[in-house]
């Protein structure tokens, strides 16, 4: 990574090296972020995806195999973009998965609580990515697809009419003697739950499986009512916000 200060009274830069052995895979991956008080570059390499405060690049990812299975091709790596959104403090990333040629994998990373969500792209994968204003200076975000197609996201609950739901995993962890992970879930319910297909006098039955080999799930709560706001399960509130906050349409 080399770095000049402003131009001279010639016009001329004056680059010098601040950080060898580690760069960025390209420039539309790399863009500008402020946190804690700091500006910092951000943009993903062959590893994962690093912040540069000027002096020594720090890892936020340090291996692609954390987020994505079989991590990413890293002979079409170079096809990735991001941007960002000061709205939401968040950095978008589209990169390829291990056997994809375009980047199928949209990657949301939030600098103020340091949370990373991974999203399958729609129509082929992404190609680029760009920020923008809507006419009443509304932040919002454009996807250029492989197959042509333009999205943005937005608040919607549905994804074109289709229900949209999410879960988070927590990597494997041992306790008691098992491999486990936790699993968090996002369900959409609207309208009286008209879009499940069910009124709201009648249940949801949420199972957290311990081992996906165990025939019978551990059924954190059955038969549960829901009443319009957020769904409680023992000490687990399921927050109709999150973690799909922004919406592929």
């Amino acid at each position: 990574i080399y770095a000049s200060p402003a131009p001279d009274d010639l016009g001329y830069m004056n680059f010098t090296p601040r950080a060898q052995g580690i760069g960025f895979i390209n420039n539309r991956v790399v863009q500008r972020i402020t946190a804690n008080g700091a500006s910092y570059l951000i943009g993903a390499n062959a590893d994962g995806i690093y912040a540069f405060n000027g002096s020594e690049p720090v890892a936020i990812l340090e291996e692609w195999e954390h987020l994505i299975e079989g991590g990413v091709n890293t002979s079409t790596l170079h096809k990735a973009c991001a941007a960002v959104s000061f709205f939401e403090n968040a950095y978008y990333l589209a990169v390829p998965s291990v056997n994809s040629n375009w980047p199928d994998k949209i990657i949301r990373y939030c600098w103020a609580d340091k949370t990373f969500y991974v999203w399958s792209a729609p129509f082929g994968g992404v190609t680029a990515i760009a920020r923008d204003y809507d006419e009443e200076g509304n932040e919002e975000l454009i996807f250029g697809h492989e197959d042509g197609t333009l999205s943005r996201l937005s608040e919607n609950l549905t994804d074109d009419g289709e229900i949209i739901n999410a879960y988070a995993k927590t990597p494997p962890f041992s306790a008691g003697g098992l491999t486990i992970s936790v699993e968090a879930y996002m369900i959409t319910i609207q309208d009286g739950g008209a879009l499940l297909g069910f009124g709201t006098d009648a249940g949801i039955t949420l199972k957290h499986y311990l081992d996906e080999d165990i025939a019978d799930p551990y059924t954190i709560r059955s038969n549960m009512a829901w009443d319009g706001g957020d769904a409680e399960l023992d000490n687990l509130t399921l927050d109709t916000d999150k973690p799909a906050s922004g919406k592929m349409v």
